[in-house]
């Protein structure tokens, strides 16, 4: 490997030039970074899965009837299985938060039915 400063031959392995000190790779953090900016944005799919998966806390809100909070539980499993397969295939910036928004509406959505079932 060539440093980039001194233009001396340096080993592979150097994180720093033996000849003039110049730091040959980048730290971890910052590679994070790059690594973090380089995601692509969500695409309109990607967009509409987290707006759906919103969709499904929002009526983990306002739990009226049985029916309203399985129409919920669907839309968030079906957010979560869609946005878990489409972060496998295409890594984009809201594929977290969509899994996270959907597994909460998911998990809301299902408590307030055991509570309405079991418990009134």
């Amino acid at each position: 490997m060539i440093c980039k400063n001194c233009n001396a031959e340096i080993s592979e392995t150097a994180n720093y030039c033996p000849y003039c000190g110049f730091r040959t790779t980048p730290k971890l953090e910052e590679a994070e970074t790059k690594k973090q900016q380089n995601l692509p944005s969500a695409k309109i799919p990607g967009k509409i899965s987290l707006l759906i998966g919103f969709l499904s806390v929002i009526i983990s809100l306002i739990p009226i009837n049985k029916t309203l909070i399985v129409s919920g539980i669907i839309l968030g499993l079906l957010v979560l299985i869609f946005t878990v397969i489409e972060s496998i295939k295409h890594k984009h910036k809201l594929s977290t938060i969509t899994i996270i928004v959907a597994a909460i509406g998911l998990a809301s959505n299902i408590s307030w039915l055991l509570f309405i079932t079991y418990v009134l």
